[in-house]
């Protein structure tokens, strides 16, 4: 704790998706991507850093690039769906849509490796009340870290936020708001 008098700010990790289509610069892979490509981070909705600037940022932790659908690999999958079960037809389709899912997915890890892995967006372009809570901590909770960590501060929350990314890790996170068109109501965006 800071003192009796100021209270500790409590960790409030949240999630966020940004449009990053226009970053892709291969117009049939985006197309196979359903025409949208997400890049998804978390970041702690109360925390502000600085950057050289007196406009305060959040400080966002990439966790993975998502597509809108698999475009390509749903029409596969249509193909065979009108072929007789178990024919070479259906098995032909059903092997072409999975391998269309595993090449998008392979190549947007590739991508995703070469992604800094911190950004700073300014808070004023982030509706943190649009962004899914993925851990939020109690006062209780927090302390307890702190105290585990000799009450260092700073090595209490990279152990938090080492934390937060391997539970994200151990699942690939999708929002159900996000299940609907995206819409300035629903999606944070950057400026």
């Amino acid at each position: 704790m800071l003192n009796d008098n100021r209270p500790e700010i409590v960790p409030d990790f949240r999630i966020v998706r940004f449009d990053e289509t226009e970053y892709w610069n291969d117009a049939a892979f985006v197309h196979r991507a359903g025409g949208k490509i997400w890049g998804i981070y978390y970041f702690d909705a109360n925390r502000r850093v600085f950057c050289c600037e007196m406009t305060p940022s959040y400080e966002l932790w990439r966790h993975e690039s998502s597509v809108e659908s698999y475009a390509v690999a749903d029409a596969w999958e249509r193909g065979g769906a009108v072929a007789p079960d178990d024919s070479e037809q259906s098995l032909y389709c059903s092997n072409r849509a999975d391998r269309e899912r595993e090449d998008l997915d392979d190549a947007i890890r590739e991508a995703d490796a070469q992604t800094d892995s911190v950004s700073y967006y300014h808070c004023s372009t982030i509706n943190v009340d649009k962004c899914d809570p993925i851990y939020k901590l109690t006062a209780e909770e927090w302390a307890e870290i702190l105290a585990d960590h000799d009450g260092d501060t700073e090595k209490a929350y990279k152990a938090l936020v080492e934390n937060v990314r391997e539970n994200l890790c151990a699942d690939s996170y999708w929002s159900p708001s996000w299940n609907a068109t995206a819409t300035p109501e629903n999606t944070a965006t950057a400026t």
